[in-house]
């Protein structure tokens, strides 16, 4: 952007426009100023079970089911969505039993991250995912101190 043809060194002063976000799908390494080309690819359509905030190319993975929880099933149930996040992620959880329950959130190295006190049997709540840096995760319903189903959840 800045080239100078008469310079004979490089002073440090040279301006490389492009993607800066090493999220982005487009991310450019030589770039040192961000010319807001990034490119974030998930599903664009707000009305869509996994809509992705931080996308800005739908990618095609919207999904349009209308699944929920059957209250008579005998198992306990934990649905995360959108998995993978690169923002927020809503919790779903249904208990097989009455009473209240904990939702944990682990690192790869079984640390407490966080805790939800779940004091429904069915119920939903928002995981705020960019509070953590990207990785994989897990996030465990428990009862009784005893954990009885965990999910995956990969943060972007």
């Amino acid at each position: 952007m800045n080239y100078d043809p008469m310079a004979n060194m490089d002073d440090g002063s040279c301006i490389f426009l492009g993607c800066t976000d090493s999220t982005a799908t487009n991310y450019d390494s030589m770039a040192n100023m961000d010319d807001g080309s990034c490119i974030f690819l998930g599903c664009t359509d707000s009305t869509a079970t996994n809509y992705d905030p931080m996308a800005n190319m739908d990618d095609g993975s919207c999904d349009f089911s209308t699944s929920t929880f059957d209250l008579d099933d005998e198992k306990n149930l934990l649905l995360m969505y959108p998995n993978p996040s690169r923002s927020q992620v809503v919790v779903r959880y249904s208990l097989v039993e009455q009473g209240r329950g904990k939702a944990i959130l682990t690192d790869v190295m079984g640390r407490i991250l966080q805790v939800w006190d779940l004091e429904k049997q069915t119920g939903e709540f928002i995981l705020a995912g960019n509070d953590f840096p990207n990785g994989v995760y897990f996030l465990s319903l428990a009862r009784d101190e005893r954990i009885i189903v965990v999910e995956k959840l990969i943060l972007l």
